[in-house]
């Protein structure tokens, strides 16, 4: 798979076990770029990924991740879909356990609906995202270890969002050079792609990293 951001002229390639690291040092065109990056669902030909010359929807494959401090695991978007897949999963590998709770639910109902004086009607059909959600279910994470937080959050959204290319603005100097080798196994294993883009280099790159440079006279080095 390849890949184009607006305004550089270089294709990028994805490769299996490569981190594509960009840096642009120009710090106006990489606060411009950044913004384009960041509204990219809106703004379509902000980047531009090719399978074999066929252009290929962006949303369809890439999250962008801009400040890891602001990754809300728990909002409301992405409980539900991560309800429904809880909801797939139980449904396949617990159905007789699950039957039994429903039967269980149901009696409970009725025998509390017949110490009112009022007729109810009820229907056989059974939401267990709607259980998930009454009891509040949320995903824990350390708030303060940014390796968890980036590898729960790609887990989360390649599970409910099947995506596998993950768009890392300006994290990168975040991270020790522990973390971003804890981080680059984890993607690697789990087959996801990492492109960094940041403005500066804080210590040399990786043998993981393909680092492409767009200087500050915009002259690009690869």
């Amino acid at each position: 798979m390849n890949f184009k951001i607006r305004n550089i002229e270089k294709e990028f390639s994805i490769h299996e076990n490569k981190v594509n690291l960009i840096l642009i040092e120009d710090t106006k065109f990489y606060r411009k770029t950044l913004m384009d990056l960041i509204n990219f669902e809106k703004d379509k030909d902000a980047i531009l990924f090719y399978e074999k010359s066929t252009l290929i929807e962006s949303k369809k494959v890439l999250d962008i991740v801009p400040y890891p401090f602001t990754l809300d695991f728990n909002k409301s978007m992405l409980l539900k879909k991560l309800y429904k897949c809880l909801d797939r999963d139980v449904s396949l590998l617990y159905l007789e356990e699950l039957e039994r709770l429903k039967t269980q639910i149901s009696d409970f109902i009725f025998r509390v609906t017949d110490e009112v004086d009022f007729d109810f009607d009820a229907t056989n059909h059974f939401d267990l995202t709607k259980v998930f959600e009454s009891v509040n279910l949320t995903l824990s994470y350390d708030e303060e270890n940014f390796v968890d937080i980036l590898v729960k959050y790609m887990s989360l959204i390649n599970k409910i969002e099947n995506k596998d290319v993950f768009m890392l603005l300006g994290i990168r100097s975040l991270l020790s050079n522990d973390e971003l080798h804890k981080l680059y196994d984890y993607a690697s294993h789990n087959k996801y792609s990492i492109i960094m883009v940041e403005r500066v280099l804080l210590f040399e790159h990786f043998t993981e990293e393909d680092l492409f440079v767009l200087d500050s006279d915009f002259c690009e080095i690869f």
